[in-house]
């Protein structure tokens, strides 16, 4: 009992033969799988490139509302100190008038009523002294919070700058994926 090439499917018998046939058949398996190997490659490059993107646009979002809600502190901390100045000027420019008629009824009255006068006045500035370093203390710590602001501004505008770079290698790899397709 033989088996004969006849009763093979051809390709079978076309390998068992050997020749031009069967040489131009492997090779085209082998270039098939080559391509499928490069295009699954490329696939891959692909997907990490959407990948990258979407990390890249979400941190960009997130730096976005990061600058959003420092330059809505900032504001806010200004706005406050600004009214809590305002406040304290007010408030030692009536301690100052309060003086100041209290100092012409001290001049009318006896040198004692003068100098119980001039006390109260000195209490009075010694207040005006202090609110005024309050004011101060309050200015320098609203230009620290604003010194800090720009500082995060500056680093939210560098990872800004980063996710833009991120968005242009994913670009780039976009293009050089279609480019692979389409080639």
């Amino acid at each position: 009992m033989g088996v004969s090439a006849d009763s093979l499917p051809p390709d079978v018998a076309a390998a068992l033969m050997g020749g031009d046939t069967f040489d131009r058949r492997l090779a085209a398996l082998v270039e098939a799988k080559r391509g499928h190997d490069d295009a699954l490659a490329a696939l891959n490059i692909g997907q990490a490139t959407v990948s990258a993107l979407a990390d890249a646009k979400a941190q960009q979002q997130d730096a976005t509302a990061a600058l959003a809600s420092a330059k809505a502190q900032a504001r806010t901390i200004i706005a406050d100190a600004k009214a809590k100045a305002g406040q304290l000027l007010d408030d030692a420019g009536s301690q100052r008038d309060a003086a100041r008629a209290a100092a012409i009824t001290a001049q009318q009255n006896a040198d004692a009523i003068v100098a119980a006068a001039n006390a109260q006045a000195n209490d009075i500035a010694r207040a005006a002294r202090d609110q005024k370093a309050i004011v101060d203390a309050l200015a320098k710590d609203a230009q620290a919070e604003q010194s800090r602001r720009a500082k995060l501004t500056d680093e939210l505008n560098a990872a800004k700058q980063a996710a833009d770079a991120k968005q242009a290698q994913a670009d780039a790899l976009v293009k050089r994926l279609q480019a692979v397709m389409a080639g």
